[in-house]
């Protein structure tokens, strides 16, 4: 039996998988609004910004585990547990992190004094024009990070957000001695240590060079001037991390010889789970943000606008991100009165291309194209409800 966790950017799910049998036991999500509505997350319209406090993350695994423990289901029985994040979220650690770790009768309260600062920038956060511009005019051309890094210098990659913590708390980032992904952060709670970090979710944070598969020296002396010596190793995910902390065996029944396989990013992880390998096909994946990739045997920039991706099985995925993904399906089918049941009938019921009829919903930022304050397109919305409405009648 294998657990799988999925971090993502509205919930936390844990899934069961029998491998003898070939099929899911079972499926827990928490729901962060609905549990920890003290750590909900919000965009600053003013600055663009989006920020959680980390401390949510590892609340939502010590529920998810409880709740599985609730079930019945015997940890003892599971041989590895993997899982991915969302990408860009970074997580900022002091040095008692790379130490021995003090285990309380709780991880977050284990976890909490190793924390920087309890603030954590995610993808949606796009407050970073200004730093981005920095780390482009120290740059040696403008294309530099494209041509190195697989993407330009991108408003929601953690370099940028990296350079605005350290402009916007120097004190906090003095003390900060390692700087994790929330995919690493994640692996390193479950082997109760410090690690390193997976190299293809590391691609999100123009930091590391594509070409050689390490951090790049130019990127990261653009970024911060001290960064070098707060970046965990890189390693390539597709192996074993370490065996689960004891921590986990006392409290949940874990078996100690429970392996733990690097976590990664949420859309690396989507196109390992499809057996997105062939060059021919292109991937669409619909969730907070949506996205479409294609996998490719080189590294090869093809569009400025794609980002470009290490993948843990090699080659390389390029990918297009879209913000307005299902926040902005959820803000339409609330605009038009009905349930994702009749919203769902309804485009099972439309014909392709829809009569012709598109909207663009850029209610938030958006990245493709990119449009740092959206455009709701009000003057649109009675219209569109209308007619959606009148298809159900």
């Amino acid at each position: 039996m294998y657990l799988g966790i999925d971090c993502s950017t509205q919930s936390m799910s844990g899934m069961l998988y029998d491998s003898q049998t070939s099929k899911i036991i079972l499926e827990i999500s928490i729901e962060y609004k609905s549990k920890f509505p003290q750590y909900s997350f919000s965009v600053n319209p003013d600055t663009n910004e989006c920020v959680v406090n980390p401390l949510l993350w590892v609340l939502a695994l010590e529920e998810l585990l409880s709740e599985f423990k609730k079930s019945g289901i015997n940890f003892s029985d599971i041989k590895g547990i993997g899982g991915a994040a969302q990408q860009h979220a970074t997580v900022y650690l002091n040095r008692d992190f790379l130490k021995s770790w003090v285990w309380q009768s709780s991880l977050s309260q284990t976890v909490k004094p190793m924390i920087s600062m309890e603030r954590s920038p995610i993808w949606m956060d796009q407050s970073t024009s200004r730093e981005c511009e920095e780390i482009n005019d120290a740059l040696p051309n403008i294309d530099f990070a494209l041509q190195n890094s697989g993407s330009l210098i991108t408003h929601r990659f953690s370099g940028p957000q990296i350079r605005r913590f350290a402009k916007l708390f120097p004190s906090y980032y003095e003390h900060t001695s390692v700087i994790h992904l929330l995919s690493s952060f994640l692996t390193c709670l479950f082997i109760g240590r410090n690690g390193p970090i997976d190299l293809s979710d590391t691609s999100g944070m123009n930091l590391l060079n594509l070409n050689e598969l390490t951090w790049d020296k130019i990127l990261v002396q653009a970024t911060e001037s001290n960064l070098k010596n707060k970046l965990p190793k890189l390693t390539n995910g597709n192996q074993i991390a370490g065996k689960i902390a004891p921590y986990f065996v006392d409290k949940y029944g874990f078996n100690s010889e429970t392996s733990v396989i690097y976590f990664t990013g949420d859309n690396i992880s989507c196109s390992l789970g499809i057996g997105c390998s062939d060059p021919s096909e292109a991937i669409l994946s619909l969730g907070t943000s949506d996205t479409m990739f294609i996998y490719k045997n080189n590294f090869n920039i093809t569009s400025k606008s794609c980002n470009t991706f290490y993948h843990p099985s090699g080659g390389y995925i390029s990918l297009l991100c879209f913000q307005n993904g299902a926040f902005a399906r959820e803000k339409i089918r609330k605009m038009i009165g009905c349930n994702w049941d009749e919203f769902n009938a309804s485009l099972s019921k439309s014909k392709a291309g829809n009569n012709g009829i598109i909207q663009l919903p850029f209610f938030a930022t958006e990245i493709n194209p990119y449009l740092p304050q959206g455009n709701s397109f009000r003057s649109e919305e009675r219209r569109v409800g209308k007619e959606c409405r009148s298809r159900w009648s």
